[in-house]
């Protein structure tokens, strides 16, 4: 059996709990996670699959709108995560399950209720 490498090129999904301390944006919080072993990390997350830009849609909507929803359903809530690693600078970018509905994700709640944007060929912005 070869040993498993677990070097920062590691692009599997992981799963952990977490607890959200605060909300920063539209798409990023940042979170005490729980790494296992009693071991636990305060991190900065950005969700997966979703941009918010900063200032007003084309539309008009204003995009601070997302960060209420995103604080509404889970700031001071304990939550699982599905993270992986982005290539940008060891950043994680993470689905956030509901605390009151482990099937759906905040991420999927966003999108549909038009509050954020969907990823722009997959990539964070600024991401090469």
């Amino acid at each position: 059996m070869s040993p498993v490498d677990f070097s920062l090129k590691d692009s599997r999904l992981w799963y952990f709990r977490a607890f959200i301390n605060q909300v920063i944006n539209g798409d990023t919080v940042v979170a005490t996670v729980d790494k296992g072993f009693n071991t636990f990390a305060l991190l900065t997350l950005r969700l997966s699959g979703v941009d918010a830009d900063q200032g007003i849609f084309q539309d008009g909507r204003d995009v601070e709108a997302a960060k209420r929803r995103l604080a509404e359903l889970v700031e001071g809530y304990e939550v699982l995560l599905l993270a992986h690693r982005t290539r940008k600078r060891d950043r994680w970018a993470v689905e956030i399950f509901l605390p009151s509905d482990h099937n759906r994700t905040v991420n999927k709640v966003l999108l549909d209720e038009g509050l954020v944007k969907p990823f722009v060929a997959g990539r964070l912005r600024g991401e090469r």
